[in-house]
Parts: structure tokens; sequence; C-alpha cells
């Protein structure tokens, strides 16, 4: 009954979407209401590959994205993902991730943006089949004073509230600040942004899932660059993270393993105003029973614009 309550209200939300695009709801269907709206959809294809795990071989994750805007102070994001991962042992991980947020920006309170939303998991695995994260996030963002007006930084904060409902029944609770701010911008060699976040994960039954501590706290930062048509970034993170939530709610870490720092590149192409290429890579070490692995993540995304 949850799961297709669930399919039911990921399914309404967005045709209701389409609907007050349409003017359906409001009767109103000129040109200039339907242009206030702005379609974004991303397709992600993600190879993952373990390595030195003693129960895990290789994973895919498939993610359909869409982020819809209407206007400048309404965005509505969905996602649904597929995660197949190949065990050495038991039975393959076959997995479903539904996401929805809504942000209001600058319009509620003036410079200051909101995000709600929650990230529901169907999953083969015990421990995480029926999770749900209900999500929130503020931030305020800084402007220069004077014309054009442009981003100078921004500060906030995100709160992350997971429940697993399975034996055993815990939760999980993390607080994720976050800082980003503009280094320079030139026209002709580009712009450059610092982004820094920090995690601190509470676990409300930790001894019961074989764990030797209830708090786990770690550093992330990374620079985007942007010049033209192009843009890189690269990143890390320090410490130690468990069923971390990450990528402002999309990605949910629900298995009970320990990561213990990791590093990352990106690099995209704008091919021209409707359609984007990227490809990502990231290095993870973590623990599996006190047994440290390693994990590669491959992603290619396509974005376009209708």
């Amino acid at each position: 009954m949850k799961k297709i309550f669930l399919i039911l209200s990921f399914f309404l939300f967005f045709s209701g979407i389409y609907q007050i695009a349409l003017g359906k709801e409001t009767g109103y269907q000129s040109k200039k209401f339907l242009s206030d709206w702005g379609f974004y959809p991303t397709v992600y294809q993600t190879f993952i590959n373990y390595k030195n795990s003693p129960y895990k071989s290789w994973g895919l994750v498939t993610t359909g994205y869409l982020s819809v805007w209407k206007g400048y102070y309404n965005n509505f994001q969905g996602a649904i993902s597929y995660t197949y991962i190949e065990q050495k042992q038991d039975k393959a991980i076959k997995q479903l991730d539904y996401t929805i947020l809504y942000s209001n920006v600058y319009q509620l309170v003036k410079k200051w943006s909101f995000t709600g939303g929650f990230h529901y998991i169907d999953s083969t695995d015990a421990l995480s089949d029926g999770a749900i994260t209900i999500l929130g996030d503020i931030t305020r963002s800084f402007f220069q004073k004077k014309y054009p007006y442009a981003f100078r930084w921004s500060i906030g904060g995100s709160l992350y509230v997971s429940y697993y409902p399975n034996n055993p029944k815990f939760t999980v609770l993390q607080l994720t600040p976050h800082f980003t701010t503009k280094l320079f911008y030139n026209a002709k060699f580009g712009a450059l942004y610092l982004d820094l976040l920090e995690y601190s994960i509470f676990l409300s039954k930790s001894e019961e899932l074989g764990l030797n501590k209830k708090g786990y706290y770690s550093v992330e930062g990374d620079l985007r660059y942007y010049k033209g048509k192009i843009y890189l970034k690269i990143g890390g993170w320090i410490g130690e993270q468990i069923f971390a939530v990450k990528n402002g709610g999309f990605v949910v870490y629900n298995l009970t393993e320990k990561y213990e720092n990791g590093a990352l590149v990106e690099a995209g192409y704008f091919i021209n105003k409707k359609y984007y290429l990227s490809i990502n890579y990231s290095w993870n070490p973590y623990y599996e029973e006190n047994k440290k692995a390693y994990q590669d993540i491959l992603t290619l995304a396509f974005s376009f614009k209708f």
C-alpha cells in the first residue's frame, strides 16, 4: 500500500505541474504564461566498481531527473533511480529511489531560498526497504550592492531525518551547513567558485547495527570553474560518513558501510543553450565489517532543455 501511494503521489506531483503549465488549472493559456515555465531533464548512467570487497562485485545506477522552473521563484525537482548491485555470495541488490523537492527562491523572503521534500527507498535489501528521508534546507545569498548585482557568496544549512522501519528500526539525523563563494569572475578567464560543506551524522541505534559510534563527522570542499562552454570541478572530503545523504537529498547511502575520505573530478561541456554533457569520477574507500574496500564510481550525464 505504501509503495502504491508513493508512486501515485509521484505521478500526481508531475502531472499537476504539467496541468498548470498548460493553463488547465487556471484557464489561462497565453504564450506569456507558458513562457514562464522551464523544463530541464537529465539522464544519468552510473557504473560502480568494488575493489577488495568480500561481498560486492559491481553496480549500475540509472537515474531520470527533472527540474521544472515556474518563473524565477519556484523550482520543482524530482528523480527516479534504479540501482543494481551484483554481490559475490548473496542475490543482487535491486533498488528504486524516489525523490521529490520544492524550492522557493527569494520570493517568500528576499535573498533567502527554502527547500523541502522527501526521498523514499524501495529495495530488496532488508534493512533499507521502506526507508524515507525528510529533508529541508535554508540558504541566504549575498550579492553586489551595485549593478549588475551579481552573486558574491551564500551560506545555509540542510537538515535530513531518515527513518528505517525494519529490524532494527532506527533513525539517522544529519546536519549539513554549507558555504559557497565566488573567488573570481572575468569575461576573459571565466569564473571560479568554492563550495564547503560539513556533515554531522547521528544514529539512534548504532550498537544494534554493529557500529561503535553514534556520531560521524566530515568536511567536504570543491572548486568549480566555468569558461564559455566548459565546466570543470575537483573536490574531496575527509572524515567519516555512514548512511549519508548527499547531492541535496538525491543520493542516500543506505547500506551499513562506513566511508572514510573521498575525491572526485568532473568535466562538462555545453553543446549549445539546450544540451549539456558531463562526466564524473569519484573514488571512495570504505569499510565492510572492518575490512577496507574501495569504490570507483563513473557517471555520465546528458541534460537538455525544452
